[in-house]
């Protein structure tokens, strides 16, 4: 009986360092696969950097993009609102030039008319004195 309890105290005393080597053997495995894993994780983190940096540098461009967009968009409408302005104020440069043009014309012609009428009354004058004037000519001769 003794050897019988000896045997089986054996048996386990094997099954127990089986299992403390599969113990120890499942725990480094578990070790090899906590640093395949922190490699995973740590690739993954970089991945995710590179990621994130490349992203940023999207946002960045389309950003600088969108601005540039928006100063063109207000030079452009300051453009519009400068060329407007000047159009007015052709236009009222050219209103008032007119008045004044209209004005001198109306005036040249209103003093060429006076010219005229003087000019013909004189002429008229001139023809009644020397009708007048004649009729006694021929009586002086």
């Amino acid at each position: 009986m003794q050897s019988e309890d000896q045997d089986q105290i054996q048996e386990q005393e094997q099954d127990q360092e089986v299992t403390s080597v599969e113990i120890e053997d499942a725990e480094v495995v578990s070790a090899d696969s906590d640093s395949d894993e922190t490699r995973t994780n740590v690739q993954d983190d970089e991945e995710l950097d590179n990621y994130s940096k490349k992203v940023d540098k999207r946002i960045a461009k389309l950003t600088a993009a969108r601005r540039q967009a928006e100063e063109e968009a207000a030079a452009a409408v300051q453009y519009i609102q400068q060329v407007q302005t000047q159009n007015d104020q052709y236009k009222q440069r050219l209103a008032t030039l007119d008045k004044g043009y209209m004005s001198e014309y109306e005036g040249r012609i209103t003093t060429q008319e006076a010219q005229a009428k003087e000019h013909i009354l004189r002429l008229w004058r001139q023809e009644i004195t020397i009708n007048l004037l004649m009729p006694r000519l021929h009586l002086v001769k």
